[in-house]
């Protein structure tokens, strides 16, 4: 794929290896992954470049860049999460000195296709300072709301993503609807992946009265809460917290969920023993880490 520059191939070629990466997201062999992506998404990140016009680039070339560039900052590309940075800085700047009180589209530098990609890279590779900015724009801006829920789930600092989940308890802070959403969104963060479980695990009965009592077939978000926070467990350990958490709970109509909670973490298993070595070692051989 290193000289593939279409948007249809690409689009597939994600799709298939977004399970390697979900599996791969605490594997010891993911900067093998990451290396190799780097390189195979380097030509097309040059191709397509930062340049975008949404009404006059052709639809293709909008899903190209749009994918490609999340793809690169995805894995680490240092030039896209540093352009990433600068245009989200550039942006709370422009903020800053907005005395005029402009509308938000005429101080804001990142055109709409790029906002998804540009938030949360801008978020993770900052601290507290660019989270706060995040979070006023969230409350702020509902147009953007799930954009920015998302984006606020990007951080890398473990105490600001424990703080944005004991967020989803307090309606001061969130809606109740986004209770559940966030909690699944800083799941899927590696730095995030236990924290939200730990959250649920320490947290199950505030959140069962947090969602209104004990009816949970009236709840699909504390349904679904556990199957999500645990979708890319994968070893053994994390297996045996699941049923050890479920041993004294009454799960109810969502009993069927947590017997599929369990089921998926096998697989996911059984995918690690069988697979993630010989994977890591093709990917390692392909392109070897820096330093090796």
């Amino acid at each position: 794929m290193v000289n593939e520059l279409d948007y249809v191939p690409w689009k597939a070629v994600l799709g298939f290896l977004s399970h390697i990466r979900d599996m791969f997201g605490t594997y010891s062999g993911y900067g093998h992954l990451e290396s190799y992506m780097q390189q195979q998404v380097q030509t097309l990140y040059n191709a397509v470049g930062w340049d975008d016009d949404p009404e006059t680039d052709p639809h293709l070339e909008q899903l190209n860049r749009i994918n490609n560039i999340e793809t690169s900052c995805k894995y680490s590309n240092q030039d896209c999460l540093d352009k990433a940075s600068a245009l989200y800085r550039q942006y709370m700047e422009n903020d800053v000195n907005n005395t005029e009180d402009r509308a938000d589209y005429d101080i804001n530098p990142i055109t709409p296709n790029l906002k998804k990609t540009v938030y949360c890279y801008g978020i993770q590779e900052g601290g507290q300072k660019e989270w706060n900015f995040g979070w006023k724009k969230f409350t702020e801006d509902k147009t953007k709301h799930s954009i920015w829920l998302k984006a606020l789930s990007c951080s890398k600092r473990p105490w600001i993503l424990n703080r944005f989940l004991y967020y989803s308890l307090n309606t001061t802070h969130l809606a109740k609807r986004d209770s559940s959403v966030i909690i699944k969104y800083v799941s899927q963060n590696a730095v995030g992946r236990a924290l939200a479980w730990n959250f649920v695990r320490n947290e199950w009965d505030n959140l069962k009265e947090y969602y209104g009592g004990d009816e949970l077939s009236k709840n699909t978000g504390l349904q679904n809460m556990i199957s999500d926070v645990t979708a890319n467990f994968n070893t053994p350990l994390e297996l045996q917290d699941l049923l050890a958490f479920g041993e004294d709970k009454d799960f109810g109509s969502a009993k069927s969920k947590y017997a599929k909670a369990i089921k998926k973490i096998q697989t996911n298993i059984a995918w690690i023993e069988n697979y993630a070595k010989t994977v890591s070692q093709w990917l390692e051989g392909a392109v070897p880490m820096d330093g090796e």
